[in-house]
């Protein structure tokens, strides 16, 4: 779902570094036209 996934791209493009630098940040991913082994595939390429 890829406007669920805008916010997520927001943050790992790292043009927000600036305004979320030293703060708890969320993004909300949302979406209901993804497979749920496709997004366990994605979240392992994010360190947490």
């Amino acid at each position: 779902e890829g406007a669920g996934a805008l916010a997520c791209a927001a943050l790992l493009s790292g043009k927000l570094d600036h305004y979320i630098q030293n703060r708890k940040t969320v993004s909300i991913i949302s979406g209901g036209n993804i497979d749920l082994s496709r997004v366990s595939q994605i979240t392992g390429f994010v360190d947490a």
